[in-house]
């Protein structure tokens, strides 16, 4: 299992255009809780996690495949977004929003833009060292919390699934 600080990984096409139009048209709310995961449980379809089956099998999907590289326990903390903003993110770490603290950060590119939304992983808030990460639509990128990272301006209705444990 990964753990430390600034472990990233890249799953290649770890879901299909179907399911990423399962998740691009969920009626989830926005910011769901995923607390329902508890750390040795396998999603599956049946489970009341949220409305939609097939948005249930994509969620333990992601969260099974993390599971094999990296240690973390979901929490009440964990939850899931879906987001488009072409402004980007500044540099940041994935460590807290509003009160939540996380160990994992995720993100999944469901509809690419025009241009721009590239990932960038660096070493500290000033992107000392900064490297774009060779990323495509459909790839899940994973990083520890302490991972610093911003996400460049795009156009074109870049859209990201994001989750954070």
């Amino acid at each position: 299992m990964l753990g430390g600080s600034n472990v990233q990984k890249i799953y290649r096409d770890f879901i299909s255009k179907e399911e990423s139009d399962i998740l691009l048209n969920t009626d989830e709310p926005r910011f769901s809780n995923i607390a329902g995961v508890n750390h040795n449980h396998t999603l599956e379809p049946s489970d009341p996690l949220f409305t939609s089956p097939n948005f249930t099998k994509i969620v333990g999907d992601i969260i099974s495949k993390l599971r094999e590289d990296f240690t973390f326990e979901v929490t009440e903390n964990s939850y899931y977004s879906l987001e488009e903003k072409p402004g980007g993110h500044p540099t940041h770490q994935d460590c807290h929003y509003q009160g939540r603290m996380f160990s994992i950060g995720t993100s999944l590119i469901l509809k690419d833009g025009s241009y721009g939304g590239d990932t960038y992983y660096c070493d500290d808030r000033n992107g000392t060292n900064a490297r774009k990460i060779d990323r495509g639509i459909y790839d899940l990128v994973a990083h520890t919390w302490e991972q610093w990272h911003w996400i460049s301006p795009s156009s074109g209705g870049r859209k990201a699934f994001l989750l954070f444990i």
